[in-house]
């Protein structure tokens, strides 16, 4: 893994190579291992250690990028020719206004040597640990354990100049039974935090309550959503909606909306990556300091995140949330939180006469990007509450569903968030209640 000071001094060394009108240095280095188990016995240890460096150029409102993983002055050189011949190759963009000057980064402590240096045979003793608890119960267990230490850097000819490291642990826990199936997952800097004994509980209680599911016809279902499947509605709502670019375009779901409600009263949502609960550094691709932005406040949509080049379109500035360019998507919401409320699984659970538990969402997407409406499957642990109690499993169902509706007939969220590891970031959500929740069809399993 390459050194913060090193990854500086290369940050340095290829700004000082390059004569365009503006330059942007990206430095990425990451260690990855990752042990992989199924059927109750791990098969795939695997590690990866690169670097990877990526300029972007501009000339005249004209911008190309070219990227290496070679950091010798001779890559270095021909990363910035490449780089520069794609500038000249395109058209310069009227809307374009220049890269962020610097600002102060606070970086909190993201990097743990607890998790850095947590090897092999400390992953195969957690995951033993496991399938051990799955054993017990006559049950099979597959999952990863991944460990990722990174460093980021970022540097432009204005003077931006930021440097960070995180690391990273996720255990997941997939534990099958002869007809059904329980999840668990943690996800942490600090691995310390990791108990893997407390994953394979989860994950074997959701397989034990589902066993037997039984079939229930399609239909509006009230529903209690855990973390994941909360986090997995979130991600979507980042990915089609919370972005300046998305709202620019008129294909966001807050468009013209701004000081409306859109969802109910009992639920705000925000993007804080500074916040110690998240995964973050603290600043964006752009070297840009990220900023707790409200998009949705008591119901209300408020806001939006942008990165430098949406700023500019509006006369504002970033707020640090500025992906990797060439990026054509724009700025996205990567540390989500979803606000907590005052309720407890128990009570939520205890206050439904008849409704449905998910675990997780499986194979989701989004079918209408300005109702933000998800499609999916439930996954891994869905339980059919009556009078208050769980009864037994549900066979997997297929839904079709407006997140807003969704968060707009939010009835109870718990008091526990938990964080979530997702497709678009590192989320901290709790468990919310929803009193209709459409499933439009059912599955074999």
């Amino acid at each position: 893994m390459i050194e913060l000071e090193k990854a500086r001094q290369t940050i340095e060394r290829g700004l000082e190579l390059s004569d365009a009108e503006e330059t942007e240095v990206l430095l990425y280095g990451n260690a990855s291992a990752l042990t992989r188990y199924s059927n109750s016995a791990i098969h795939q240890n695997v590690a990866e250690d690169n670097v990877a460096i990526s300029f972007r150029l501009v000339n005249g409102g004209r911008t190309g990028c070219a990227s290496t993983n070679k950091l010798d002055d001779d890559s270095l050189r021909d990363a910035i020719v490449r780089a520069a011949a794609f500038s000249a190759a395109q058209r310069p963009d009227p809307n374009y206004n220049g890269l962020p000057g610097p600002a102060p980064v606070h970086s909190p402590q993201r990097r743990y040597e607890s998790t850095a240096l947590f090897g092999a045979e400390e992953r195969a003793a957690a995951v033993r640990t496991v399938i051990d608890t799955a054993r017990r119960s006559k049950m099979d267990a597959a999952g990863v354990y991944s460990i990722t230490t990174s460093v980021i850097g970022v540097g432009n000819s204005h003077g931006v100049m930021a440097v960070g490291d995180i690391t990273e642990g996720l255990l997941t826990a997939l534990v099958s039974a002869s007809d059904s199936t329980g999840y668990g997952e943690a996800l942490a800097a600090d691995v310390t935090e990791i108990s893997p004994g407390a994953v394979a509980s989860v994950a074997v209680g959701k397989a034990r309550d589902s066993a037997g599911p039984a079939q229930i016809e399609p239909g509006a279902y009230t529903v209690i959503l855990e973390p994941p499947a909360v986090a997995d509605m979130l991600a979507f709502m980042s990915y089609v909606g919370f972005g300046a670019k998305s709202m620019q375009e008129k294909r966001s779901f807050m468009c013209d909306r701004f000081g409306e409600a859109i969802v109910g009263d009992n639920i705000t949502i925000y993007d804080d990556g500074n916040d110690p609960r998240t995964l973050s550094l603290g600043f964006d691709f752009e070297g840009v300091p990220k900023q707790r932005v409200t998009l949705i406040d008591k119901g209300i949509a408020r806001g939006a995140v942008y990165d430098s080049y949406t700023a500019g379109i509006e006369g504002k500035t970033s707020t640090g949330h500025g992906l990797p360019a060439p990026n054509t998507h724009g700025p996205l919401a990567t540390n989500l939180f979803m606000a907590p409320g005052d309720a407890s699984l128990d009570e939520m659970i205890a206050a439904t006469e008849r409704g449905v538990l998910v675990t997780r969402f499986h194979y989701t997407n989004i079918e209408n990007p300005m109702r933000a409406t998800l499609t999916g499957m439930t996954r891994d642990g869905t339980l059919l509450i009556e009078d208050g109690k769980i009864v037994g499993g549900v066979k997997n169902m297929r839904f079709t569903q407006s997140i807003l509706d969704a968060l707009s007939a939010t009835e109870m969220i718990s008091a526990e968030a938990k964080l979530v590891d997702s497709f678009m970031g590192s989320y901290v959500v709790p468990t919310i209640k929803v009193a209709e929740f459409n499933f439009t069809g059912t599955t074999e399993h």
